[in-house]
């Protein structure tokens, strides 16, 4: 049996004995002689699914089901909200901010066209449980048509702009670093300043050759892991921007 079988059908005891977060799994001899398996195959899964964060080990005591990730995967539509959800945790969004800037400041200078007007920028904050996870700062451009959007009914973006930006032709491009924390962005995730995040860039390549949003996020990686780092297309499109 393969260190993926292993891990699955681990997984799948899980599942079938209910376990909950904090939950304690058998000892690697006990669960290998319940599920027909060898000692060393549940040791290699054990040590396979803490890796991924889904087990957390503690010295003398035992293997524990961990709080699961909040999967940043952007080559899904789902977006920070569903990902929360999906992990099982409750999803809020908290709107920090919401301005106008000109057209030199560093994330709109990359919106194309530059058209007259000033972009709409706006920050907000994913939570998981309560939990402060992700942190998103936006770029819009000043050709879209916002004053129709209910922004407090808003937790994706695309979604709320599905009607002049084509998801079928449009392209994200994405890139993805671990960095240090930054004041603003430590406060806003309960972190400490230096703390390791991951910041992420993205850029939406619409149809007709225009930029119309430019984003950036940070996220604390005790909870979000990124599975997918190069540019999406068509169905695709990941609307988490």
């Amino acid at each position: 049996m393969s260190i993926i079988q292993s891990s699955e059908r681990i997984l799948a005891y899980v599942d079938e004995a209910n376990l909950k977060i904090g939950d304690q799994l058998p000892a690697e001899v006990d669960l290998a002689k319940a599920l027909g398996m060898s000692r060393n195959s549940v040791r290699e899964a054990y040590a396979k699914l803490t890796a991924r964060g889904v087990l957390v080990r503690r010295h003398g005591i035992g293997t524990f089901l961990a709080r699961p990730q909040i999967l940043n995967d952007f080559a899904h539509r789902s977006g920070f909200w569903q990902m929360i959800d999906n992990a099982g945790f409750e999803p809020s969004l908290r709107i920090i901010s919401d301005s106008l800037s000109t057209r030199d400041d560093e994330m709109t200078v990359h919106l194309v066209p530059q058209v007259q007007g000033k972009a709409r920028r706006l920050e907000w904050l994913f939570l998981a449980d309560d939990v402060p996870v992700v942190f998103i700062q936006h770029a819009i451009s000043p050709a879209m048509r916002l004053d129709h959007i209910d922004w407090s009914k808003v937790n994706n973006l695309l979604t709320a702009l599905g009607d002049q930006i084509n998801p079928v032709d449009a392209e994200l491009e994405v890139m993805n670093t671990a960095v240090n924390a930054s004041t603003l962005v430590a406060r806003y995730l309960d972190m400490p300043k230096g703390a390791a995040v991951l910041h992420g860039h993205a850029k939406v390549h619409a149809g007709d050759g225009t930029i119309p949003i430019v984003s950036r996020h940070w996220s604390n990686p005790a909870y979000t892991a990124i599975t997918q780092r190069k540019p999406l297309a068509g169905d695709r499109l990941d609307p988490s921007v």
